[in-house]
């Protein structure tokens, strides 16, 4: 179950970064400018695939604080 938060035409950004959220349990895509929220995901898989669509260069932050890039 995905949220949008923006068109999706508009948050198309050169870096995305997948996001879990502690308080929700959920997932959330942000631009890399100040970490805006993109849409929200119930999973980190559907929100890596929401980034694929629309990055070039994806980072997946774990719930251990670790970053990772990912291929888009």
């Amino acid at each position: 179950m995905a949220t949008l938060v923006e068109n999706p035409r508009e948050a198309r950004a050169h870096e995305l970064h997948v996001l879990p959220d502690a308080r929700s349990g959920s997932w959330r895509v942000a631009r890399s400018d100040r970490l805006v929220t993109v849409s929200w995901h119930s999973s980190a898989d559907e929100a890596t695939r929401a980034a694929r669509r629309g990055a070039a260069r994806i980072y997946l932050h774990d719930r251990y604080q670790r970053v990772r890039r990912i291929e888009p």
